[in-house]
């Protein structure tokens, strides 16, 4: 192929426009970034010249793109607009192309704290939910059934001369005094409670039921089940010890629930809100459906309801107390659930990731087809397996994840006004030791030295001391460690 002259004369013309055109635009970059550091940095800025002070940055980035500077610099911007996706978004991006450690540690931090932020702002907008239906926080680490030694025969209350088809007018004969309700799906006896047994039917026991049918069960079939309902757990402990004296049941915990699958009975105390027999109830439903459930089924999704809200005709799972002492890494990589097949036993941390995992498939609207997968291969399919096949992806599991966590801790510190996320109060620690070398250990947990250092902050930014962390005492702070990053 021949060139003429005159191809050769444009070439050389174009070829130092595009060789030089390199240092010229990194040039207008800089210059962009010193307009927008000029605007960031002024005393009280406006929202009107943040925008502007963005439209500068992200002129930078598109003129200097992989820059860690301007890419934080557009983050903290849009976290000063309260564009907090956006800023989670940039502050990632800046932590892909750090060129250190601490500039990476940096902008993680920064990028957990917005996100905490957003989930904060999504949560605070959303609807009212109506009626809650809880279990106490106070409920950490108590084991509700009595253990029974290898081997060892449920009991039963019954006497051994009562024809087992007479049982329920055996108990509704005994307990007459108590005005007990029945149906043809319960006996409920409301033993030394405020409400009737009809009222806690109603209340608690006729929609939970129904939608459990529904929403898990498919309306299985099975024997009445007999509730004894109590407002506090030391009648109904008492009364479980007069029923089973073989039991010699004890708890010193101000809630109580028991199902015994020989007698298709359940003790729940629902003075605090009908979460315990919600947990019992769906044992009794699981045991009458799918007998030889493992346990990595039936107790964990005993616990997806244990706190709960009603929305939009849904019984939505929230967070709960079971998330105490775990972290977003036991919980995240759907590896983990590799495990959770045939019998294998169960601790506390087992049932926190579970209950957890579960609220999730119950958000996709496939709990349902999850609990028939599971009976279908009689438990020896992994729940990463199934929850794969059913179409869980990581990263919007992950996702979910951690907004759950996020949520968990807004709703413990709701009122107190106290700083309890760490992702929130490591930013605190992280960016008062950058901004006034306060010495904290970045640690996540929010202590009396926090709570000293961001005092002395709000002292020398002219905010009142109270040290809580709130809108003013956030923005300044926040400011200030993105000033930081940008010398």
């Amino acid at each position: 192929m021949k060139i003429s002259i005159w191809m050769l004369n444009v070439l050389l013309c174009v070829l130092p426009a595009v060789v030089w055109s390199g240092p010229n635009e990194e040039a207008e970059a800089k210059q962009s970034f010193d307009d927008f550091k000029a605007i960031y940095t002024k005393p009280n800025v406006t929202n009107g010249e943040l925008k502007d002070a963005l439209a500068l940055v992200l002129k930078s980035n598109e003129l200097n793109p992989g820059n860690f500077k301007y890419t934080y610099s557009a983050a903290a911007t849009y976290d000063g607009l309260g564009e907090y996706d956006q800023a989670v978004e940039w502050y990632r991006k800046a932590a892909d192309i750090a060129l250190t450690d601490k500039q990476r540690v940096n902008a993680e931090i920064a990028a957990s704290e917005s996100r905490f932020m957003l989930v904060a702002l999504r949560k605070q907008d959303e609807p009212s939910p109506g009626h809650e239906i809880s279990v106490s926080m106070m409920l950490k680490g108590i084991k509700y059934e009595p253990e029974l030694r290898e081997g060892q025969r449920l009991p039963t209350l019954y006497p051994d001369n009562v024809d087992p088809n007479a049982h329920l007018d055996y108990l509704e004969d005994r307990f007459k005094q108590y005005q007990p309700f029945k149906n043809t799906n319960f006996l409920i006896v409301s033993y030394e409670s405020q409400r009737a047994a009809r009222q806690h039917y109603e209340r608690g026991v006729k929609d939970f039921y129904t939608y459990f049918q529904n929403h898990i069960f498919g309306y299985t079939q099975h024997r009445p089940v007999v509730l004894f309902l109590g407002d506090y757990p030391e009648s109904l402990i008492d009364l479980t010890n007069k029923l089973y004296p073989e039991l010699r049941f004890k708890s010193g915990h101000p809630f109580m629930g028991y199902f015994n699958k020989r007698d298709n009975v359940i003790f729940a105390t629902v003075m605090g809100g009908y979460g315990t027999l919600l947990h019992e109830m769906i044992h009794a439903l699981i045991f009458a459906d799918f007998p030889e459930a493992p346990g990595w089924l039936e107790e964990a999704f005993a616990t997806i309801y244990e706190r709960t809200k009603w929305q939009n005709n849904r019984l939505i799972p929230l967070p709960n107390w079971r998330l105490d002492g775990m972290n977003f890494e036991e919980v995240a990589p759907l590896d983990l659930y590799e495990k959770y097949k045939g019998d294998i036993k169960l601790d506390h941390r087992d049932l926190a990731r579970l209950r957890l995992f579960y609220t999730y498939i119950d958000e996709l609207g496939q709990l349902k087809a999850f609990y028939q997968a599971v009976k279908a291969s009689k438990g020896e399919v992994s729940v990463a397996q199934i929850a794969k096949d059913l179409g869980v992806e990581q990263a919007a599991w992950s996702d979910f994840a951690e907004r759950s966590f996020i949520e968990y801790q807004i709703d413990l510190a709701k009122g107190s006004g106290r700083t309890v996320n760490p992702a929130e109060t490591r930013f605190i620690q992280r960016a008062l030791n950058a901004v006034m070398d306060a010495g904290l250990k970045e640690d996540g947990l929010w202590g009396n030295a926090t709570e000293v250092e961001l005092k002395r902050f709000q002292s020398s930014q002219g905010l009142k001391p109270d040290g809580i962390y709130g809108k003013n005492t956030r923005t300044t702070l926040q400011r200030l460690f993105a000033e930081k990053m940008m010398d």
